[in-house]
């Protein structure tokens, strides 16, 4: 039988079935008892992956071509890389247009300054392709005094009217 505070099925030696300790050597396990599987060993070490014959190391590519293909010439019509400046003839930006066009109609004052600012964001970001920076800031200017005009003709009207 075994010792107060020895698990059941442990060697009566008092070791407590201690990993590692051998039982003693008349010992038997109880009836029905599973065998102690034998202590499995840690799966060594994964060594890293090899890098594959002619590719260099992850993090050191060098910018250019792919190794085995050749430089090609741009294609005809298409723009160098890295942004070459625009050498055509400009066009004028269709959102400066129509901020200045509303800007004049009072109720429509605030959407041609807010057309305006980004059409001449447009014309600064386009490198040279569009022009109407003058457009963009006239329909600033005036979109501005139009709503100027109709927050001072809101706030004086019932005034107005009562004389």
């Amino acid at each position: 039988m075994n010792n107060p505070g020895t698990p059941p099925g442990s060697p009566p030696d008092g070791s407590g079935g201690a990993p590692g300790a051998a039982p003693p050597q008349n010992w038997a396990p109880p009836q029905g008892a599973q065998p102690a599987a034998p202590p499995v060993a840690a799966p060594p070490a994964a060594a890293p992956p090899a890098a594959a014959p002619g590719y260099p190391p992850p993090g050191a590519m060098q910018p250019g071509p792919a190794p085995g293909y050749p430089q090609q010439a741009p294609q005809p019509g298409y723009p160098q890389p890295g942004g070459a400046p625009f050498t055509g003839e400009p066009t004028t930006n269709s959102l400066a247009i129509f901020g200045l066009i509303l800007a004049f109609v009072a109720p429509c004052a605030m959407i041609g300054i807010v057309l305006s600012v980004v059409g001449m964001v447009q014309i600064n970001n386009s490198q040279g392709a569009q022009k109407g920076k003058g457009l963009a800031i006239a329909g600033i200017a005036v979109g501005a005094f139009m709503f100027i005009v109709m927050m001072v003709g809101s706030a004086l009207a019932p005034i107005l009217v009562r004389m």
